[in-house]
């Protein structure tokens, strides 16, 4: 990752006509908790995997919008390659979470198996609000309120890890091969998403220190 400008991205984000850039990072994020939130009503039989789908969808279009800004601004060229990142991270995001609820469909699972898929899929709830909260500390330039968002969302990570951990054992003691194969890609897109959602901490977060 390229050593950002120490004023550049900081000046750049303060000025008016770049509000559109924020606003679509903002947008961004904001598809990917509505989706993170339609996941967890589609555990409970009450979601849409087809309104999962056209959050997705929505976000694509979205992403593609702030590339296209970023790629009009006048950033040096590492500045926007961090940038770009950090929005294709974010995309990451709900395309783990959508994948994770078309998985969930296809699966008729029992209470333990239903009770971990729903304790990874709040922690990673919990992480986008973290970030969302982040990002509106990097846009201030509160540097220690970006570093310790980034911690608390590593610290999520870490409890969906042991989730994760303990969803291997329990796939362990099945047989049948089709399901043992639709459990571990269940499980391992849900802890995709929590470990998606530390790279976009960790990506604000050292934007915002290389930054000041």
């Amino acid at each position: 990752m390229g050593m950002l400008d120490e004023t550049k991205v900081a000046d750049w984000l303060q000025k008016r006509k770049h509000e559109k850039t924020l606003s679509g990072l903002r947008k961004h994020l904001s598809l990917v908790s509505k989706g993170t939130v339609e996941l967890g009503l589609i555990m409970e039989g009450k979601g849409s995997l087809a309104r999962l789908r056209a959050y997705e969808e929505e976000a694509d279009e979205v992403r593609r919008n702030n590339m296209i800004e970023l790629a009009k601004s006048e950033l040096y060229r590492e500045n926007k390659r961090d940038l770009m990142h950090l929005a294709g991270e974010i995309d990451r995001i709900l395309n783990c979470v959508y994948y994770s609820g078309k998985v969930f469909s296809m699966l008729k699972l029992d209470a333990t198996a239903i009770k971990m898929a729903r304790t990874i899929r709040g922690q990673c709830q919990q992480s986008v609000a973290l970030i969302e909260q982040e990002l509106e500390k990097f846009s201030d330039g509160d540097t220690y309120g970006v570093i310790k968002l980034s911690q608390e969302i590593e610290e999520v990570e870490s409890q969906a890890d042991e989730i994760y951990e303990q969803s291997l054992h329990y796939i362990l003691k099945k047989k049948n091969a089709a399901e043992v194969v639709l459990l571990h890609e269940l499980f391992r897109e849900l802890e995709m998403a929590t470990d998606c959602c530390e790279k976009v901490g960790d990506r604000i977060r050292i934007i915002t220190v290389s930054g000041h």
